[in-house]
């Protein structure tokens, strides 16, 4: 399984060797339950999917109050997870970038429209191109999700 983490949200997907399981978001509003929020979806996730591994990319290395709560909700994953002794691995950002770069993904955009190819149930959920003064848009995170996936695969490979 692999998720994103956001200030009030994480999408996860939930993949079988390469076969795309499932794929989503669960919003944790900011607040005093947030945490625990973010403990009970990702609890239930857990349940239903069983992974051996988590990954997730790291939260941003940008100060303030929605990294803090990215960082905080990251935190509480990992309880979940060591309660449940389930492993887990972070991926730096510029692996990620590095993985997509290699093949001439570099933009968001294009990185989505390669994950779209490579598992066609995500066609319908293709974000448009986005300027830089748009919202992202909520399904994106999935996007972002799946390629810390990718990059985690791409690292246990050998290069020639």
């Amino acid at each position: 399984m692999t998720l994103e983490i956001r200030s009030q949200r994480f999408s996860f997907a939930a993949v079988e060797g390469s076969h795309l399981l499932d794929w989503g978001g669960c919003i944790c509003p900011a607040g005093r339950k947030q945490l625990a929020t973010a403990a009970r979806k990702l609890g239930e996730l857990l349940q239903l999917y069983q992974p051996a591994i988590v990954i997730w990319r790291n939260p941003r290395g940008v100060k303030g109050p929605k990294t803090k709560r990215a960082i905080a909700i990251a935190n509480a994953i990992r309880r979940e997870l060591k309660k449940r002794s389930i492993s887990h691995v972070v991926i730096g950002r510029a692996e990620i970038a590095q993985c997509f770069a290699r093949d001439g993904h570099r933009t968001k955009h294009q990185i989505a429209v390669y994950l779209a190819n490579r598992f066609p149930v995500l066609q319908p959920s293709l974000p448009p191109p986005r300027k830089t003064w748009d919202p992202e848009l909520y399904r994106a995170a999935v996007f972002d999700a799946i390629a810390t996936l990718e990059a985690f695969n791409d690292q246990k490979e050998p290069r020639e």
